[in-house]
């Protein structure tokens, strides 16, 4: 819990940058699943590359990041820590 206030504590700045409440809005949604998605052990870039390949051929339930029928290759293995 405590790096997850710190990832956000550290990207704060960065949310200075949106122009309007919509980017900001925006901003705030990616961030949520990024970090949902490493708090479920998954690799990141490649949960997200998965996420936007099939967000219109799967059913939005089986793409959540703590959904049990992901993609094995998309979670983070002890080895490779």
């Amino acid at each position: 819990m405590k790096d997850a206030i710190k990832i956000f504590v550290i990207c704060r700045k960065n949310f200075l940058f949106c122009k309007n409440a919509n980017g900001a809005e925006k901003t705030a949604k990616i961030f949520s699943i990024v970090q949902t998605a490493r708090a479920n052990g998954l690799k990141v870039e490649e949960y997200l590359k998965y996420l936007i390949e099939n967000i219109d051929k799967v059913e939005l339930e089986k793409l959540l990041p703590w959904h049990k029928d992901l993609p094995d290759e998309l979670r983070i293995h002890s080895d490779e820590i």
